[in-house]
């Protein structure tokens, strides 16, 4: 479930996103965007960075793991047209 889109908090161009996993089964999260993605980086709650391999993207459509029950937020940089 996608529960937030937003601005950064710091204003560097991002947009901020939090997923919810509510079914209790590992899942990965498909999201796609108007324009192509440039960047993906997992973050807090209080949007800094996190250790961890970035999620997948290609061109505008960005794939996120999400665990069973978990919450994910990400930083994405979009290429809007």
């Amino acid at each position: 479930m996608l529960s937030a889109v937003k601005n950064d908090e710091d204003g560097d161009g991002y947009t901020v996103l939090r997923l919810y996993e509510t079914g209790g089964e590992d899942t990965t999260a498909v999201i796609d965007f108007c324009g192509p993605v440039k960047e993906a980086l997992p973050v807090d709650i209080n949007e800094t960075r996190q250790p961890g391999a970035a999620p997948a993207w290609q061109g505008s459509r960005l794939q996120v793991p999400v665990g069973a029950g978990s919450v994910c937020t990400l930083k994405v940089r979009v290429a809007y047209p």
